[in-house]
């Protein structure tokens, strides 16, 4: 990635998570991240253009922080909990990117054509889930409810974390804890 092209895409992290996608111009993006407007253009065809590359940066980090963690054990479990871990660690590391994230995941300003091609990023842990599916080591549910059963536990584990409510406590204890409730969760028992 050019560097100019990085500077875009930091500054326009921090002003969507700060300040939310209408609220952000390009021109405060330029601003931010000390190039011309129109040098933005040259990088990005258009804002809609900069938000599917910001979405499609930002599902690539948690990915590499995922897939490094995961590649260090085997077995399903471990492995869910490994990624589980390293999103986790990702999201507490870089709130700032997690919330940005977390707002894209759901938001309709990201193209389908964006979204397909992140997806295709994470065609091994897909295969994993569906073969686990497959076999029954976890519930027969689509694979997208798996994935929105995963994330949105993930998320609140992440909410609980950085809150009040949480000063002082065992944060690794929390995170192992949150999982166990996911696994018992999604693990086929019969």
């Amino acid at each position: 990635m050019s560097d100019k092209r990085a500077l875009i895409i930091d500054a326009a992290i921090e002003l969507f998570a700060a300040d939310g996608f209408w609220n952000t111009s390009t021109a405060s993006i330029s601003k931010k991240a000390g190039v011309a407007t129109g040098t933005l253009f040259n990088q990005f065809d258009s804002k809609d253009a900069l938000i599917d590359a910001l979405y499609a940066e930002l599902k690539q980090e948690s990915l590499a922080a995922v897939t490094a963690a995961a590649a260090e054990v085997e077995g399903l479990r471990d492995i869910l909990a490994a990624s589980w871990r390293a999103y986790i660690g990702w999201a507490l590391a870089n709130p700032a990117r997690y919330r940005l994230l977390d707002q894209l995941r759901v938001s309709e300003l990201v193209s389908a054509e964006a979204r397909s091609r992140v997806a295709e990023t994470y065609a091994e842990f897909t295969a994993l889930m569906d073969g686990a599916r497959k076999t029954g080591a976890i519930i027969d549910l689509p694979l997208d409810y798996h994935f929105d059963l995963l994330i949105g536990q993930i998320n609140a584990a992440i909410a609980y974390l950085v809150s009040p409510d949480a000063a002082g406590e065992d944060r690794d204890a929390l995170i192992e804890a949150g999982f166990a409730a996911y696994w018992r969760g999604v693990r086929n028992q019969n």
